[in-house]
């Protein structure tokens, strides 16, 4: 093999020790090419013992050499008063000691600069990595290889902006998402006046954190307060994170008029908020909607919303349709402004007109695109005309559905089971997965037909 070295207007200087030579050296002073026939150059024989070497571009004492030091085992890059450049990768199957106080990176850049990455490989292990954000001007951590905290920002108070589920049962153990602001890997939280426990926190990103929590008996609302160090979000704005949970033993919550306290509107916070441009009313029968028709009306409990994966039942009473419509679970992720509200929910009854079920609608398990199970069934039994649905585990695919007549809109008849009218597995082309679920309705426009009662247990 054919090694090139080439002198620019230098000399290359190798001294080479052999048999029989104690100071041999290769003397190039021109700007040609050299040819030296060989599979390689070995420098310095062992058989004369110990002996430094060195390689030297140059010979006035000010230029780049490579020197190695025989008693230690080092290799010496010498570039007085010069960098060392590398044009390609480095790899380097030891470990790194640096002598000097900066380690620069992108150290040849001179505008707004770009993000910067520190992987520790974890091989088929999700990769540990340190982030300079040049967008947000800060390092940032992941420790998985996905979501990154902000190192450092246990300096600013966080803040809640929502948590799912809002109620929950005493003695049961369930996990709450809370969104926010602020987050990062060591965010804290407080529940005052908490007599159950606070079993694992986990932050999923700089925007949400998982709790998993357990109550005891007590029944009581509670505040939800994060920290970052000596800040909390009560320090943030007014009402952060304030009565958000509350711990209760499940009951029917009545909608008819004179019955319990909630409230309402299409803003954001209230207990039942529905679509831009629609209103609630309430009579001695019942709760009902005005101001717009299926498709493009929606109605959420949000007050009662849950986790799925807590199993929950959900159960409704309400008279008979009018006409189309459609109640049963929809969820947080909804798109508000669209016409095709059933392919949106999770799981709907449908009530295709006066004196029919049809079956469910509700999505795939991909908002928008409409899924449905055909069971049609004839209300025509019902002489009462007053209905009970139920949704049993989540209304997940494969848990059951029931729908039955009531003896009578008095309270003390929702809890008859008596008379069912159909009972099965959810399924068809259904498979509604979304995290934050609640009650749910597409109501029609006015109309006689009322929504009495809901309850979540």
């Amino acid at each position: 093999m054919n090694k090139r070295i080439k002198n620019f207007f230098l000399i290359l200087s190798i001294i080479i020790c052999c048999p029989g030579q104690s100071n041999a050296r290769i003397l190039f002073q021109d700007e040609d090419f050299h040819l030296i026939p060989s599979e390689g150059l070995i420098i310095n024989n062992d058989d004369l013992g110990d002996q430094d070497v060195t390689i030297q571009l140059g010979n006035d004492g000010t230029d780049a050499k490579i020197f190695f030091d025989d008693s230690t085992g080092d290799t010496t890059f010498i570039t007085p008063g010069e960098d060392f450049l590398f044009t390609d990768n480095l790899i380097v199957d030891g470990d790194i000691n640096q002598n000097g106080v900066y380690f620069i990176l992108d150290s040849d850049n001179t505008g707004a600069g770009e993000d910067i990455e520190i992987i520790a490989n974890q091989g088929t292990d999700n990769d540990g990595v340190l982030l300079y954000n040049a967008t947000d001007n800060r390092w940032e951590v992941s420790n998985d290889g996905g979501s990154f905290f902000p190192i450092g920002s246990g300096e600013l108070a966080p803040y809640v902006e929502n948590v799912y589920p809002k109620t929950i049962t005493p003695n049961t153990s369930t996990t709450l998402y809370i969104s926010g602001g602020n987050l990062d890997y060591n965010t804290n939280i407080s529940i005052p006046g908490w007599s159950g426990t606070i079993d694992e926190i986990r932050h999923i990103s700089n925007t949400e954190i998982e709790v998993d929590i357990t109550t005891d008996s007590s029944e009581n609302m509670y505040s939800i307060v994060l920290i970052n160090g000596s800040k909390q979000s009560t320090g943030y704005i007014a009402d952060n994170g304030e009565n958000v949970l509350e711990v209760k033993t499940p009951t029917w919550l009545d909608l008819r008029l004179g019955g319990d306290s909630f409230t309402d509107g299409n803003s954001a916070g209230n207990d039942i908020r529905y679509a831009s441009g629609m209103s609630m009313s309430r009579d001695s029968n019942g709760m009902y909607f005005t101001g717009d028709s299926p498709w493009g009306s929606w109605v959420k409990f949000e007050s009662l919303a849950w986790v799925r994966g807590d199993d929950k039942t959900l159960q409704w009473i309400f008279s008979q349709p009018d006409s189309s419509m459609m109640i049963g679970i929809g969820s947080d992720a909804t798109n508000e402004n669209s016409n095709s509200q059933y392919a949106e929910a999770e799981v709907e009854s449908y009530f295709s007109n006066s004196n029919t079920f049809w079956g469910l609608y509700g999505n795939t398990g991909t908002l928008g695109s409409a899924g449905y199970q055909n069971i049609s069934t004839n209300l025509y039994s019902c002489s009462s005309d007053i209905f009970k649905i139920k949704y049993e585990g989540d209304g997940d695919n494969g848990d059951r559905f029931t729908l039955y007549c009531l003896p009578s809109s008095d309270r003390s008849d929702w809890d008859n089971e008596s008379n069912i009218l159909r009972t099965f597995n959810i399924g068809g082309s259904l498979d509604p997965d979304e995290t934050n679920i609640m009650p749910f309705i597409i109501p029609r426009n006015g109309g006689s037909q009322r929504f009495l009662g809901v309850k979540l247990e």
